[in-house]
């Protein structure tokens, strides 16, 4: 069972509580008579999407009429990554990766590829042996531009590598220790976009990183690891547009508006286009009834967009997950009361929550 270590003061309990007596549930109707956010984004340029899997869509009627409804934009949560996509070394299966895109393509939106390299997806026996035996570079280079290849022009953007730094690790350049690492040195992160971009030159290509929000001594390490990579594959002139940053959320974490926007910024100054790709905002450690719990992921949630998209040229918003319903928190957290997390947008019944306000209020450049 996992626990977080981070709690909520009771000053910010009793502020949220107090905001949310003083409006009552004012903001319902004006909650549900707006636009959807894919009807707020293409007017504001300003996309939203969210993290789905291609099961869910098939088995879950209701939420795929609702991710059609408010998304312009689809990641696959499992459907592009090595475990899921390639069982055996000489045997690639795009079966359900292209469900979802069929699916985006039907509902005439855009689909995201995430993601080509990330330690967590190095869980097959024939891929842990291989990276474990002085790997040929074509491993790593043909599994690029194979999926490359089948999607080249398809997608919206591609998540090249994913979460290549770790500060706690104390290895040289704050690098994480990875099968990749360990298999092909520091150089894999440069040498990935180079496969991507060969394979298609046509797709924007992202780094996507993690834990960047909060202030703490990992936290800052990890922060300055990040801009030190970015320098070093600009100054290496390799094909890099993008960068992701995650934003999964915790209230209560030990978070500085100054310091945020200090590291934003400097994401900017390198002249790369900026998405969040994965919001979501962990209730776990607050305490206090269903409507008191939405109204702190709110704020908190509010607190931290304003200050990313009043430093950084953010051009999608994308949560990890539409519905409470479908969530990778739900087998791996738990609060100690018992109760469901709802870290979402809208939540198990498909309604719109005080989180759907914000990521509207966002998406419009409202204040």
């Amino acid at each position: 069972m996992h626990r977080s270590r981070f709690s909520l003061s009771r000053r910010q309990l009793m502020a949220s509580a107090g905001a949310l007596a003083l409006s009552g549930a004012g903001w319902l109707p004006d909650m549900n008579d707006r636009a959807s956010l894919r009807e707020l984004g293409e007017k504001s340029g300003l996309l939203y999407g969210a993290a789905v899997q291609s099961r869910t869509l098939r088995e879950a009627p209701r939420m795929a009429q609702a991710v059609a409804r408010e998304c312009s934009l689809l990641t696959p949560e499992f459907e592009l990554k090595w475990n899921t996509l390639r069982p055996e070394p000489d045997v690639f299966n795009f079966s359900r990766a292209d469900q979802l895109l069929r699916f985006a393509e039907r509902h005439n939106m855009r689909m995201r590829g995430h993601v080509l390299v990330w330690y967590k997806s190095v869980r097959d026996k024939w891929l842990i042996e291989a990276l474990n035996n002085n790997p040929p570079e074509s491993l790593l280079a043909d599994h690029i531009r194979t999926v490359a290849e089948h999607y080249k022009g398809k997608l919206y953007a591609w998540d090249v590598v994913n979460e290549a730094i770790k500060a706690k690790d104390g290895l040289p350049d704050r690098m994480r220790a990875s099968p990749w690492l360990t298999a092909y040195g520091p150089g894999y992160v440069q040498r990935a976009f180079e496969y991507a971009y060969a394979a298609d030159p046509i797709t924007p290509l992202f780094y996507n990183e993690t834990n960047l929000e909060y202030d703490d001594e990992e936290t800052r390490l990890r922060r300055q690891g990040v801009l030190n990579l970015l320098d070093k594959l600009k100054r290496n002139n390799t094909p890099l547009h993008g960068f992701g940053l995650q934003m999964h959320l915790q209230v209560g974490r030990p978070y500085s508006p100054k310091s945020l926007a200090s590291f934003i910024a400097e994401i900017a100054k390198r002249n790369l286009e900026v998405h969040i790709t994965e919001l979501d905002v962990s209730d776990v450690d607050i305490p206090g009834d269903r409507d008191t719990r939405d109204r702190l992921v709110a704020d908190h949630a509010r607190e931290v967009l304003e200050t990313v998209m009043a430093h950084a040229p953010v051009t999608t918003l994308s949560t990890w997950g539409l519905s409470d319903a479908y969530t990778w928190m739900e087998d791996r957290y738990f609060r100690a009361d018992g109760a469901r997390l709802r870290p979402l947008p809208l939540d198990r019944d498909y309604n719109r929550k005080p989180l759907w306000s914000v990521l509207a209020d966002t998406i419009e450049g409202r204040k």
